[in-house]
């Protein structure tokens, strides 16, 4: 349990200090909301959450098209944050996505689907043979395999970006509470009970 003092009452309450919670943090102190509590059950970005790390991919490259337009949307954000930080947060240097050319949709979508949805919406890419794939990469694809890739894809520098939203939100004056697990929220009162006995309203959470 966190040595920390917990609040009795905050405006927002925010649940998970990896990326998505800190980015909620962030933002709230960008618009002057200054009475945040934060509650990670660990450590902030700590080794099993899906934050930690280095980098992570981002991509316009979908084939869904409302997925592409978030991502577009995402990309024209994550620029504005690169302004106020002073910092270059994601690394640019391509990305291939590869396999068999069909129409069925997987979880990653299609390289067809792909390559139909970022025609519509003017992104860039290179469509490539499986021999092409071989001479610019160090891969054997399958003799059938065919290719996209997007030379404006690369990674988030999440490490840096950890950092920088955890000072902006400390410098708002926001409560980063770690080593506080919460057992429960009730959604009617905004009341958040954690695993230590120990309660906080919000007025959002």
């Amino acid at each position: 349990m966190s040595t920390q003092s917990l609040p009795s009452r905050a405006a927002v309450v925010i649940i998970g200090g990896g990326m998505a919670g800190l980015s909620c943090a962030s933002s709230l102190a960008q618009q002057g909301v200054n009475d945040v509590v934060l509650l990670e059950a660990k450590t902030l970005a700590h080794a099993g959450a899906s934050s930690f790390g280095e980098s992570r991919m981002f991509r316009e490259m979908y084939s869904d098209p409302v997925l592409c337009r978030l991502a577009q949307e995402a990309n024209r954000l994550w620029r504005e944050e690169e302004q106020r930080s002073g910092e270059i947060l994601r690394q640019t240097h391509g990305l291939l996505f590869y396999g068999e050319s069909w129409d069925e949709e997987t979880i990653e979508g299609s390289i067809p689907g792909a390559r139909r949805v970022m025609d519509d919406q003017g992104i860039p890419y290179e469509a490539l043979t499986s021999q092409q794939i071989a001479e610019r990469f160090p891969l054997k694809p399958r003799a059938d395999f065919s290719g996209l890739f997007e030379p404006t894809a690369g990674a988030v520098r999440s490490d840096r970006v950890i950092a920088h939203w955890t000072r902006t939100a400390r410098a708002a004056g926001h409560q980063l509470i770690e080593h506080c697990p919460v057992q429960a929220v009730d959604p009617s009162s905004g009341r958040v009970s954690l695993q230590s006995g120990e309660q906080i309203e919000a007025d959002q959470v």
